[in-house]
């Protein structure tokens, strides 16, 4: 075999292993993050986290000191106990679950490009009429009126990509609408350039072998890291969501870890086909080598 054949051997096989490794996870992800159907379901078992007192009431103290903080709100401090009461009250797990599958919704369809702008909205209505039953029924006529004026200047939802991504909309919105191209770009069209590549100046046999010996090194490395590297990567990546949302979800940090756990393991299955049909395509290849004498791995026959 030639040394430049040897080169181009190399050289494509572990380019289409690369590719082959992004392929894999780029079609998990639009099979798992993109689809609002698995979404959903995912996100209704992290509200599930709720159902613990302890993190349904850090969650809700949370979550009224960004809405204060957010609004200015100007209610006394001995009033604070039946804030946190209300919110305990309201932002329940039901209540995460339908604000997360609205903002999921909401963000599939500024990816797919049915939406232009990217809406956030959090409800909370059923915080304001809590506190408003609470005050009517606990607190004196004073009291009532000062926290009556004040919730209802509130409206009656919290649009959080306006205080999340704030001064960064346009950008954010762009790169969300690169996220398909990408993914279609990743899974399908750049392994086929690569795997076409395989057989422009190799021959049959060699094209068969190096394309096969790719994919073959790509679903290992893949079967690697989803069965060795799995929590290692999974606490990573939760580590990295949390610091980027709100603090009032923070209670959602085990949920997210789950998910992006589940989301590699679920890479094992598609690996293993990945890696034997790899197996087979070499095999194939060393065959056609073998039997039809292309040990130099040329179209062309040196003279």
């Amino acid at each position: 075999m030639k040394k430049s054949a040897v080169l181009l051997f190399v050289v494509f096989g572990l380019l289409l292993m690369l590719s082959s490794v992004l392929s894999q996870a780029a079609y998990r992800l639009d099979k798992t993050l993109l689809s609002y159907t698995y979404m959903s379901r995912e996100i209704e078992a992290v509200a599930r986290e709720l159902d613990d007192a302890v993190l349904r009431e850090t969650s809700a103290r949370d979550t009224i000191d960004y809405i204060n903080k957010a609004f200015g709100l100007d209610i006394p401090d001995k009033l604070d106990p039946y804030l946190y009461r209300a919110a305990y009250n309201a932002f329940t797990a039901d209540w995460y679950a339908r604000t997360g599958k609205r903002m999921l919704f909401n963000t599939l369809h500024v990816i797919s490009g049915k939406e232009s702008g990217l809406s956030l909205p959090i409800s909370i209505q059923e915080y304001k009429l809590a506190l408003l039953e609470i005050a009517r029924s606990e607190l004196t006529a004073y009291e009532y009126v000062e926290i009556d004026r004040e919730v209802s200047s509130l409206p009656f939802t919290v649009e959080l990509a306006d205080t999340f991504i704030d001064g960064k909309n346009d950008r954010v919105l762009r790169l969300m609408r690169r996220i398909e191209p990408a993914l279609l770009s990743v899974t399908y069209i750049i392994p086929g350039v690569f795997l076409i590549l395989c057989f422009v100046p190799l021959r049959i046999g060699g094209g068969f072998t190096a394309a096969g010996s790719g994919i073959f090194a790509g679903g290992a490395a893949v079967l690697v890291f989803a069965s060795g590297l799995r929590s290692f990567a999974a606490e990573r990546a939760g580590s990295a969501v949390m610091e980027s949302i709100p603090p009032f979800f923070v209670w959602a940090g085990g949920g997210i870890d789950r998910i992006v756990a589940k989301l590699i393991s679920g890479m094992l299955p598609l690996a293993i086909v990945v890696t034997a049909a790899g197996f087979c395509i070499a095999a194939a290849g060393l065959a056609l080598v073998k039997f039809r004498g292309d040990k130099r791995f040329y179209f062309r026959r040196s003279h």
